[in-house]
């Protein structure tokens, strides 16, 4: 019986401990100072930032170190607020040292961040703040729900990944967990006890 429980309570302290490091819900982002227009709006030395949360289990490998992620990408422009965009996005790694954001349905990039770090970076953890140069394609147009956004320059881009906390079991239900295991490994020493 000992053996059995000591099998138990370290089987579940495995468990508890390969959860709480557990993380499949990234929320992607890309930032710049940028000027351009969204539909028929201008902006200037405004704060462009773009954003999508997705699994990384949707994470695709396209080979020679590049790895993508499609999803329902968001951008927000100060001071003239949020939309959505319509074209195909995707986040984008890749090994050459640059990670950002690409439109597939043209087939440009949006904007991406220039970093040694994402040399080995793979899309399917935590990153950043990492900032860099900026690249884009200046004057190109992209889909959104309120028309077309355009840059035309941008300063020193951001690129960030944050883990989202609701994947990775809250401290509560570790310790409610463990209380369990406590009441069964009381239960299992009585048992033992009253066999005495």
């Amino acid at each position: 019986m000992r053996l059995r429980l000591v099998t138990l309570v370290a089987a579940a302290a495995f468990a508890t401990s390969s959860l709480a490091a557990f993380a499949d819900t990234i929320t992607y982002t890309e930032s710049a100072i940028g000027t351009g227009s969204l539909g028929k709006t201008d902006f200037t030395n405004a704060l462009v930032t773009i954003t999508a949360t997705g699994d990384t289990g949707s994470v695709v490998d396209k080979g020679g170190g590049v790895f993508v992620i499609i999803l329902p990408v968001e951008l927000t422009v100060e001071g003239l607020g949020s939309t959505m965009f319509t074209d195909v996005i995707q986040f984008v790694s890749n090994n050459v040292g640059v990670a950002g954001v690409g439109d597939n349905t043209n087939g440009l990039g949006l904007l991406f961040t220039d970093n040694s770090v994402f040399t080995t970076y793979n899309l399917q953890s935590g990153i950043g703040p990492i900032s860099g140069p900026s690249g884009f394609n200046a004057g190109s147009s992209f889909g959104t729900a309120d028309g077309a956004f355009v840059t035309t320059s941008f300063g020193t881009s951001t690129f960030e990944a944050v883990e989202a906390s609701s994947s990775v079991p809250e401290p509560s239900t570790i310790a409610m967990f463990g209380t369990g295991l406590l009441g069964l490994a009381g239960a299992a020493r009585r048992k033992v006890l009253c066999r005495s």
